[in-house]
């Protein structure tokens, strides 16, 4: 035996537990598609404080609780969401930060400590019923860097709808934090969007520092 760690353990563990899982599923009979793993683990995992969002996802798999959610899931029609969402990349030579979209909101550039701002995510659901589907929004992580004043949306068949997040951060560093769609009806977590900024101090010239001298020689 030895201690391991990284994505080379973490991925054979997620797969025993998702195994566990759907030998449950198959002897009971109970629904077990991917979406409905995904929700059952994403509602009932074990997030833990002091480790990024982006680091950890939804958190440690509770195998006892996602099988309960489960079977919670069994009669529940899974929705499938679209996401756009802001995405910085590095500083381009000359334009500055490079502006794209993508289905997280992830800005690598651009942030400095003590910076508020506003963005907004775009979600579409693609399937499921036909009238307008209600879901509470949960957010896990830095929560005192982003909020939205929304704490619920309605999301009609095939129609984008835009929810705005509210950004502060304070010193440099890495923040993240986690957007549930939790469906009310059964409790479980539809769809989720990841939010990370990075914060960068500013590089002041040290003005007491004389020049390099070139030899031109």
């Amino acid at each position: 035996y030895k201690v391991s760690g990284g994505t080379s353990a973490a991925g054979p563990h997620g797969a025993g537990h998702v195994a566990l899982l759907v030998s449950a599923a198959r002897q009971s009979r109970v629904a077990h598609d991917a979406f409905r793993l995904r929700a059952a683990i994403a509602t009932t995992a074990k997030f833990l404080e002091g480790v990024e969002a982006r680091a950890q996802g939804h958190g440690l798999v509770q195998v006892s609780d996602a099988w309960e959610a489960l079977k919670r899931a069994n009669d529940w029609e899974p929705p499938r969401f679209q996401v756009r969402a802001p995405l910085v990349g590095a500083e381009s030579i000359p334009g500055g930060p490079e502006r794209f979209t993508g289905r997280g909101l992830f800005e690598l550039a651009g942030w400095k400590p003590g910076q508020s701002g506003r963005r907004e995510l775009t979600v579409t659901r693609i399937s499921g019923r036909t009238n307008a589907s209600r879901y509470a929004l949960r957010w896990k992580g830095h929560t005192e860097a982003f909020r939205s004043e929304l704490k619920e949306i309605e999301l009609p068949l095939g129609r984008p709808v835009t929810i705005p997040v509210d950004i502060h951060v304070g010193a440099a560093g890495s923040y993240s934090a986690i957007l549930d769609l939790v469906d009310p009806e059964v409790q479980l977590v539809a769809g989720s969007v990841l939010n990370t900024v990075m914060v960068a101090d500013a590089l002041v010239p040290d003005l007491d520092v004389a020049p390099l001298a070139l030899d031109p020689h």
